[in-house]
């Protein structure tokens, strides 16, 4: 009776291709893990940067802050500038005014001073 023998070939067989079900197994989860751990690395290089880019962002936001600040500081001082430059040219055209009203006082004071 060659079944006792058949079955136990089958048996064999079926043990060596549990085997190497098993050993490829093995090897794809070797595989899965080597790509998970490569992933984690990644995605911690990854949110490495982004909290670089993000205290970048925040440092260029405080120094546009300041900045800004700078500017609202000089648009006001040059506001302040513009209104005693205007108040002087104002005084410089009072005085010449009154200048040249004096010149034509003396001129007149002089020729009348001649009349006599």
């Amino acid at each position: 009776d060659d079944r006792p023998r058949q079955y136990k070939s089958e048996a064999y067989e079926a043990k060596i291709r549990i085997a190497s079900q098993e050993q490829m197994i093995s090897s794809l989860r070797k595989e899965l893990d080597e790509k998970q751990e490569f992933h984690a690395m990644e995605l911690d290089q990854l949110l490495e940067k982004s909290k670089r880019d993000a205290e970048l962002i925040e440092a260029l936001a405080q120094e546009l802050e300041t900045m800004e600040q700078d500017l609202r500081s000089s648009r006001s001082r040059v506001t302040e500038l513009e209104r005693y430059q205007i108040s002087k040219d104002a005084s410089v055209a009072r005085l010449t005014k009154e200048l040249k009203k004096a010149r034509n006082d003396t001129s007149e004071g002089l020729s009348i001073m001649r009349d006599l």
